[in-house]
């Protein structure tokens, strides 16, 4: 059978494409004027006419050999002379021009990347692939490291559609004055073209592509590239980088707003699924939505580099994408971490957005990079277990387990108290130090029934957690039931059920049993007629019911008691006589 070749479907969506070109280079040329003149610059119609501005009293800065213009310095009252003459264009101000200064995109502030540079990370070093349409290798704003092609018919991967250079500036565009700076402006971007000029590739090369990532050590791959073809081999090429311990972050896709509408291979749980947010942190109506979504990020009018050196505004969570690679660059950079710690770290600290916690359309929120690399404070927290626990009115002990988690590199001894405990009741803690306590509560037995709420209160430092708990102080009874609570007993016949005894918060002692409201002519005994506690638990007696030959037909109830002291609880027994020898024995 001949197997033929056939493209992945690449879900990138280039909303209102703009592009913009931004000239870099201008410098301030403004200079110290003499007292009391105004710098201008003169143009001439037929001819350069110094002899006319030194006569007004001009001081010549410039004369220019390819346009007929004077620069100078004149006095005020000369600039109408010198416009009236029949030989002068125009006389124009010497303004002052400025550098161009490199202008931050929105989608970079929002998720707070200055603050991350401030600290001195600026994921300097970090390997990120960007696997997508290549990288323009000439654009100022952008240093590739290294790459590959996969695409047939090319041998450079250099950039012939923008979309990978696009990507690749968000995730690093220089920080060098000109253009746009991108979130780890000092990462290492290595151009891993699988995607032709038209924006689509071939599954094999895609597949190929990470293996190349995989070999070359790649910590981080950027996919802004997605279909809704699952792939077994795409799926295991993605687990196997994942196992390599690669970041693996994709554009979950622009499929929205239905449910389940995320692509491939962003549906992987080795990879980090993003869907797109607007500068309201808002979600675009076209992000996909799913199970699989992780976190969403900023990808709506994304100005970044674009192929030939210039710039361009683009939309899609192919833009969302490499904003989160970009941050997962910055958290390597300053600890390195497994995939599944990079995952929990841009989940735990996204900013809720939506739903709370998490929901569909949002994930887990929008991505803040400084939140995310932030230094964790100090601090512990205190848990109690189990929550409740019952005690006897007779007195008794209760345990639970007191854990202390500390978090952020919190070292410091905490002290344990506890407080709320009813009055004829003390807890103590063992041991006094560590993570992990029991606390015994010592009950009376002259307290009072009841249910009590205590708190445990941690102190360490500074700090004071908290947890609260349960004490329930129950008095000492026993329940009685029958089983079965029906019988069916032919005339001339007889049956038995269990009648079954059992202790509650630490019953002891005996309870007597007897058969009561027998009808007259049925037989009832119980074997035995009482029972005792000493340690809890259930106890059990047989009620034997006998019917006599000639009992009429019918339905008889028979109630057994149990006593203790001033203690009484019954259980109902249900007779069913028949006469037609359909009976239970």
């Amino acid at each position: 059978m001949r197997l033929t070749k056939s493209k992945v479907h690449i879900s990138i969506v280039l909303v209102a494409l703009i592009l913009t070109i931004s000239f870099s280079g201008l410098t301030s040329i403004g200079s110290a004027q003499p007292a009391g003149k105004v710098p201008v610059i003169i143009g001439f119609r037929n001819f350069q006419d110094d002899k006319s501005v030194g006569d007004q009293g001009g001081e010549i800065k410039y004369s220019y050999g390819y346009i007929r213009a004077i620069a100078a310095s004149v006095p005020p009252q000369a600039i109408d002379a010198l416009q009236r003459n029949p030989n002068v264009a125009y006389v124009e101000t010497d303004f002052k021009v400025y550098a161009l200064q490199q202008p931050i995109p929105w989608g970079i502030a929002k998720i707070r990347a200055p603050e991350v540079w401030v600290t001195g990370n600026k994921g300097t070093g970090i390997k990120v692939a960007i696997v997508d349409t290549g990288i323009d290798t000439t654009h100022l704003d952008l240093k590739v490291v290294g790459g590959a092609t996969f695409v047939v018919g090319t041998t450079s991967y250099n950039d012939d559609n923008g979309h990978g250079t696009h990507c690749a500036g968000i995730v690093a565009a220089l920080d060098n004055d000109i253009g746009v700076v991108g979130v780890a402006p000092g990462a290492a971007l290595y151009a891993v073209k699988v995607l032709d000029s038209s924006g689509s590739g071939y599954l094999s090369d895609v597949i190929k592509g990470i293996e190349w990532c995989i070999t070359n050590k790649m910590q981080v791959v950027s996919m802004s590239f997605g279909s809704t073809s699952d792939s077994t081999s795409l799926h295991a090429e993605c687990d196997k980088a994942y196992s390599a311990n690669i970041v693996l972050v994709a554009a979950a896709g622009n499929s929205g707003p239905g449910a389940n509408t995320i692509g491939y291979p962003a549906k992987y749980s080795s990879v980090i699924a993003v869907g797109a947010t607007d500068s309201s942190d808002v979600v675009a109506s076209w992000s996909s939505r799913g199970p699989e979504l992780s976190v969403t990020a900023p990808g709506v009018s994304i100005y970044s580099t674009y192929k030939r050196g210039v710039y361009a505004t683009m939309s899609g969570t192919s833009m969302a994408c490499p904003h989160v690679a970009g941050t997962v660059a910055l958290i390597l950079a300053k600890a390195i971490h497994t995939p599944t710690e990079v995952r929990n770290i841009l989940q735990t600290t996204a900013v809720d957005l939506g739903t709370k916690g998490w929901d569909s359309a949002y994930g887990y929120g929008r991505t803040d990079a400084y939140a995310a690399i932030a230094p964790a404070t100090p601090d512990f927290s205190v848990s109690i277990s189990p929550s409740s626990v019952i005690v006897p009115t007779t007195g008794g002990t209760a345990s639970y387990a007191v854990a202390i988690t500390r978090t952020g590199g919190f070292t410091s001894p905490v002290t344990l108290s506890v407080s709320g405990l009813p009055s004829e009741a003390s807890g103590s803690f063992s041991p006094t130090t560590g993570n992990l306590a029991t606390l015994t509560v010592t009950v009376s037995p002259t307290e009072t029934a009841g249910s009590y709420v205590f708190t445990v209160t941690g102190t360490g430092e500074s700090l004071t957690r908290t947890a609260t708990a349960t004490l329930v102080i129950q008095k000492p009874d026993f329940s009685i039931s029958a089983s079965p609570s029906a019988l069916t007993i032919k005339a001339g016949a007889s049956g038995s059920s269990t009648i079954k005894v059992t202790s509650l918060n630490g019953f002891s002692g005996t309870v007597s049993l007897a058969a009561a409201s027998v009808p007259t002519g049925l037989g009832a005994t119980l074997t035995p007629t009482s029972v005792v506690f000493t340690s809890g638990g259930s106890l059990t007696s047989t009620l034997k019911v006998t019917v006599p030959l000639g009992t009429k037909a019918g339905t008889y109830t028979i109630t057994v008691t149990g006593k203790s002291g001033l203690l009484s609880h019954t259980a109902t027994v249900t007779i069913k006589v028949t006469s037609n020898g359909q009976g239970q024995h």
